[in-house]
């Protein structure tokens, strides 16, 4: 009897034994780090949402700003931007919460886009600038504005005595409203006029010059 009641103790301590040890102990959940990024990444105002855009165009930086130039006639009251921040990132355009697909207006001097990161903890405000224009030809000024450190420009194109095209100033008022900008404009042909009044007056002198050394020689040739 007592070996029976041994050999079914050392079973059911075998069994427990088997039992504890195919038992897994459930692992806590891990709660997932937020991200902290907060970055505006592009912003495009593409050609198939926004009628009358003849392609879509796409912010470049200049003095710090975001610059894009749409189509002329495009109504910048009603644009649809496509804005790509940092992942799961909150946007908004003058603190209004950005949605695809929807209609806001950028016909103001300055649009803010305000990006929030996932955890809350960091914001940061982009300063949209948008103007009429041929995007292809405004993004190399805007290009060499941030490149040379230039507040303002205007530029026309001619072919003969016509103007082919003439952009919207860049004005520095629009990248520093609250800093005055003192600009001095000039033409090209006042300088190179200038420069050739220069090498004129300096010929005389030459000539001057040339005629008084020949007096000087013929008188010692006399003398």
């Amino acid at each position: 009897m007592n070996k029976v009641l041994r050999y079914f103790f050392v079973l059911g301590l075998a069994l427990f034994t088997l039992a504890a040890c195919g038992t897994t102990v459930p692992e806590k959940d891990t709660p997932a780090e937020l991200s902290d990024k907060a970055s505006l990444l592009k912003i495009t105002f593409a050609a198939d949402k926004n009628p009358g855009m003849q392609g879509s165009s796409t912010g470049i930086t200049a003095n710090g700003y975001y610059c894009i130039s749409v189509t002329e006639g495009v109504d910048r009251a009603r644009l649809v931007p496509d804005i790509q921040a940092s992942d799961k990132a909150q946007v908004f355009i003058d603190d209004k919460p950005y949605t695809p697909g929807t209609a806001y207006d950028f016909s103001g001097n300055i649009q803010t886009i305000k990006i929030v990161s996932e955890s809350g903890k960091f914001t940061n405000k982009y300063s949209v600038l948008v103007k009429h224009g041929i995007p292809y030809i405004d993004n190399k000024v805007y290009q060499f504005m941030e490149d040379f450190s230039i507040p303002g420009v205007s530029i026309s194109i001619m072919k003969g005595t016509e103007i082919k095209y003439s952009s919207e100033e860049f004005n520095p008022e629009d990248f520093y409203p609250n800093d005055p900008v003192v600009i001095t404009v000039s033409h090209l042909d006042k300088s190179i006029e200038n420069m050739y009044q220069s090498e004129q007056s300096l010929g005389k002198l030459i000539t001057i010059a040339s005629f008084v050394a020949l007096l000087i020689a013929i008188i010692g040739i006399i003398g």
